[in-house]
């Protein structure tokens, strides 16, 4: 859990695929724009790997991909 954003910090949690008809890239190019808020995406999908390298090629900082989380592991975050 230590790859989670301060509790004092606001953030979203994204939970579910990733994909591209999801609209994970508008979600990536918004929280760019307002670095104080902290995007962490809980999931997997065939774009996964797609979406980190899009978030690593064009700098955006403040979102966290923690992959697939299964179950009552969930409620952690």
């Amino acid at each position: 859990m230590s790859n989670l954003p301060e509790k004092s910090k606001k953030y979203i949690l994204y939970v579910g695929r990733l994909k591209k008809t999801k609209g994970i890239k508008e979600l990536l190019d918004a929280v760019k724009r307002i670095p104080e808020i902290q995007l962490v995406l809980l999931g997997k999908g065939e774009d996964y790997d797609i979406f980190k390298e899009y978030a690593t090629k064009n700098n955006i900082k403040n979102a966290t991909f923690l992959g697939a989380i299964y179950g009552k592991n969930k409620l952690l975050y």
